[in-house]
């Protein structure tokens, strides 16, 4: 739709593709590409400090949060947060895969 903005970095439709989403929440291809970063960077991070025992005690605090895409409830560490919303990975791979899906069209 005309006139709608990503709701990560608040680029409109007219500069920058957005790919469909729910009517209240939008994502440019550049924020999904930073969010494929971002979980690709965190397994990285995860399985290199795998063996020590850090964030054990954030085990115990966790909080859920819904996705703003899937409206999914999620363990807060396993969303990447925009200004006012909520992406989980499932998302971004859903996304990622619409996108791909497009440009071979």
């Amino acid at each position: 739709m005309k006139g709608d903005t990503c709701s990560f970095c608040g680029i409109g439709d007219e500069q920058v593709p957005l790919l469909p989403s729910s009517p209240s929440v939008n994502i440019c291809n550049e924020c999904l590409d930073l969010c494929n970063g971002m979980i690709a960077e965190e397994h990285v991070w995860r399985e290199a400090l795998r063996h020590l025992d850090l964030g054990k005690e954030l085990h115990t605090q966790e909080s859920c949060l819904p996705c703003s895409f899937c409206g999914k409830s999620q363990d807060a560490r396993q969303l990447i947060a925009g200004p006012t919303v909520y992406i989980c990975g499932e998302c971004v791979r859903r996304y990622t895969d619409v996108r791909e899906q497009r440009e071979r069209a």
